[in-house]
């Protein structure tokens, strides 16, 4: 019964009431059990009555000294009050002692039978630990040894061969397993009924608590009732202003689409191209942009502080400053862009006065067809361009665009010439920090410079088409959704 309780009641912390009670039962068995043994005992000079004795005398004192030594330790019991394995230690040892004596070693069955009696006498009657049965059984053994070389004045060999032994060992280990196993079954017993005690009186301060429970749930029903309805309402209206918003920002991604550049003016520019724009919200705070200016084309890839709704008008901003710089104002060194932008959003985001730290991530490239040249710049974003099968990496300026640091940062501009045929790529963080795959880790920066390189010389739809499925069976993996927004154009130059 003990797993019934076990998640309720430390078995441990009822040890001591054990041991009150084994004190209690010993001292009860220790007294009866050594009445009996001094008073009944003595019966057994019937079963070796007939028997021829070398020594009567001896064999008198042997078979009655059990009796004056037991009722002596019990008065003593009584006055000293010691502990009550001691009684039945005499007792036991008194008993083995009287039973291992023969009188006749040709004749094995009376001392098998007395024996036997002890066996079961100190089974039945004793309550003692485990360890003191081992002590007292190994203390038979010796003892019978020792007198049978004693007294039948045999080899010790002939006690183990002899008809007597096998009966005697077996009747021995069996009383001495009952006597283990009704150790047991008492403390298993006692520490149930006690465990059980234990449960039923929290059980009945259980139900106490739960009658005052159940009256403070009656008083508030009414009130509960009353809330329901309520409820209901809010949730309705929740619902209703949900809708609303989700309507707002659906409509703001159509505003956000409507300023990026359209896929006919992508085409007229780059032929071969693609673009991977999947927003971790509705709308994203990645974007990008194109424009020609002069003979130049210029095409940026941003990605703006947080996604949803605030990356959405941050990337408004950033559009809006990336005209203004380059139409307006008339620039077009990539390097000097981004310095211009630096300064445009901070002073845009009032980050001078405020504690606005927002900003965003630029890979600009600016192209030059009629000299094949291609320069790029960035802040805090790469490249990946694929040449004559080798591949690329150029990472940005560690600069923010924006941001509380107002010293004067230069960007750097970096030339490459697509005499020969070239693939690049642009690209926010948000593909290479995607968590999937078999050990939940980020795609990574070198994954996706792999599937560049293998990918590059497919036609451009395919590439998209790979790069999409490629991260989505990498989240896949891990069944993980969307963590930012993605953003990805690849573009090749002839």
């Amino acid at each position: 019964m003990n797993f019934l309780f076990s998640q309720h009641l430390n078995v441990s912390e009822l040890e001591p009431e054990w041991q009150n009670e084994y004190r209690r039962i010993g001292k009860l068995y220790a007294t009866w059990g050594g009445w009996l043994a001094a008073l009944f005992y003595p019966l057994g000079i019937l079963s070796q009555w007939h028997v021829p004795k070398e020594n009567e005398l001896l064999w008198w004192f042997m078979m009655l000294f059990p009796t004056p030594v037991i009722l002596l330790t019990l008065a003593l019991q009584r006055i000293l009050k010691f502990r009550h394995e001691i009684v039945f230690e005499v007792v036991a040892v008194a008993l083995f002692t009287s039973a291992a004596y023969r009188p006749n070693c040709i004749d094995w069955v009376p001392y098998l039978v007395s024996n036997i009696i002890c066996f079961i006498a100190a089974a039945v009657m004793t309550i003692l630990y485990p360890v003191i049965f081992v002590i007292n059984f190994t203390y038979i053994i010796g003892i019978n040894i020792l007198f049978f070389a004693l007294f039948c004045k045999q080899p010790i060999i002939n006690f183990f061969v002899s008809n007597e032994f096998p009966g005697f060992f077996v009747v021995g280990i069996l009383s001495f397993s009952i006597s283990i196993f009704r150790y047991y079954i008492l403390k298993s017993n006692f520490m149930n009924s006690l465990m059980l005690k234990i449960t039923l009186r929290q059980l009945d301060e259980k139900n106490k608590s739960l009658e005052i429970a159940q009256a403070e749930l009656l008083s508030q029903q009414e009130e509960i009732l009353a809330q329901r309805d309520f409820i209901a309402t809010q949730n309705s209206e929740l619902e209703q202003k949900n809708r609303m918003i989700t309507d707002s920002i659906r409509y703001a991604q159509r505003i956000q689409q409507a300023m990026l550049p359209l896929s006919e003016a992508m085409r007229a520019v780059f032929p071969e191209h693609f673009v991977v724009y999947q927003p971790r919200d509705i709308v994203s705070g990645d974007f990008y942009w194109l424009q020609e200016k002069d003979h130049y084309i210029f095409l940026a890839a941003a990605d703006c502080t947080g996604h949803g709704v605030p990356g959405a008008l941050m990337s408004t901003i950033g559009n809006s400053l990336l005209e203004q710089t380059v139409v307006e104002h008339g620039i077009t060194t990539p390097n000097a862009i981004l310095s211009e932008m630096r300064m445009l959003v901070q002073k845009a985001l009032k980050q001078r006065e405020t504690a606005n730290k927002d900003g965003m991530d630029i890979a600009l490239v600016r192209i030059d067809k009629a000299k094949k040249e291609l320069v790029f710049a960035g802040a805090r974003a790469p490249i990946l361009i694929v040449q004559h099968n080798t591949l690329l990496y150029t990472r940005g300026d560690l600069t923010d665009i924006g941001g509380d640091d107002y010293a004067n940062k230069h960007f750097t501009n970096h030339y490459f010439s697509f005499e020969q045929p070239l693939v690049f790529y642009l690209f926010s963080d948000g593909y290479q920090d995607q968590f999937g795959g078999p050990n939940n880790k980020r795609f990574g920066i070198k994954r996706l410079k792999e599937l560049a390189l293998q990918v590059h010389a497919l036609p451009m739809e395919q590439q998209k088409q790979i790069f999409i499925e490629t991260l989505n069976h990498w989240q896949a993996q891990s069944m993980q959704p969307q963590l930012d927004d993605i953003m990805l154009i690849g573009v090749r130059l002839m």
